[in-house]
């Protein structure tokens, strides 16, 4: 998948910080830590995978994703979302790591959209965790399908077309008064035999 997208994946002892993984758009590369067991390599991977997918320099989130930490919020939520779901349809469940992560990124949402709401009162002002999950909903289905699309779980259906697996094509993320304009939603997905 990471090809796909020009992107090579290093396995790793290098460690970035206190990070797992990243994802570097500039060197066009996946790092991903070496002494992480295989279900966790698979985890930080498709969680990368996600950042790909979503959050390259020309996307108006990942724009805001490199900009400062106070914007990184929304980007792990929807890599997190991908990785878990992602995880889930290959029979890996990892709720629980995912759960604490997603609720600290949605709460750090909730907190940058308030304080961006205190200076600017047209700014969108999320009020809960549930409208942090509604508002990346779209792009997270999109590009988790594309993920799928290409591992191909078992169960897990027919083959969904191209154009239904582009994460562009789906609802837009808002972020601290940003939001791109919405762009045609792709029709039902058609199960193969």
């Amino acid at each position: 998948m990471a090809s796909r997208h020009g992107f090579r994946v290093d396995v790793t002892d290098a460690q970035y910080g206190l990070t797992s993984g990243f994802t570097d758009f500039t060197q066009r590369r996946i790092q991903v830590g070496a002494w992480l067991g295989p279900e966790e390599r698979s985890a930080v991977l498709a969680h990368e995978l996600g950042h790909v997918l979503l959050h390259g320099p020309n996307d108006e989130v990942g724009r805001l994703y490199g900009s400062s930490a106070d914007h990184r919020g929304l980007a792990e939520v929807e890599a997190e979302s991908v990785a878990y779901t992602v995880l889930r349809a290959h029979g890996i469940d990892r709720g629980e790591q995912s759960a604490l992560y997603l609720l600290g990124w949605a709460d750090s949402v909730i907190r940058t959209q308030r304080s961006a709401f205190e200076q600017d009162m047209y700014s969108p002002h999320p009020t809960s965790r549930v409208d942090v999950a509604r508002s990346v909903l779209g792009r997270v289905t999109a590009a988790t399908k594309g993920i799928l699309e290409i591992t191909n779980p078992r169960g897990f259906g027919g083959r969904i077309a191209a154009a239904g697996a582009d994460p562009r094509v789906s609802q837009p993320a808002t972020y601290a008064g940003v939001e791109e304009p919405a762009r045609p939603t792709v029709g039902p997905v058609m199960a193969g035999p």
